[in-house]
């Protein structure tokens, strides 16, 4: 995919996996260059219509949208190679 991405990481407040996603998230961010500014968090207990109109059904979720391409990806984001993979 080419392109910058736009991220969105879809949490439940401070909960465990999404404590471990966002820490993992951060750990890719930094690793391929890109700040975690360019990464919008959406809390889900605070802003239900988002994770809606977004069709998230869980969290932790990361959003990936790159030339009108939409990825999700659920869960803690353990695999982060895989993640990599499709930020890059």
């Amino acid at each position: 995919m080419s392109g910058t991405p736009r991220l969105r990481l879809f949490v439940t407040a401070d909960s465990p996996g999404s404590l471990a996603a966002r820490r993992n998230l951060e750990t890719i961010m930094e690793a391929i260059g890109i700040g975690m500014g360019e990464v919008e968090i959406v809390d889900v207990l605070k802003n239900p219509a988002a994770a809606l109109e977004a069709d998230v059904i869980v969290t932790p979720a990361l959003e990936i949208v790159r030339n009108d391409r939409r990825l999700l990806i659920a869960g803690r984001l353990d695999d982060m190679d895989a993640v990599r993979a499709r930020l890059e």
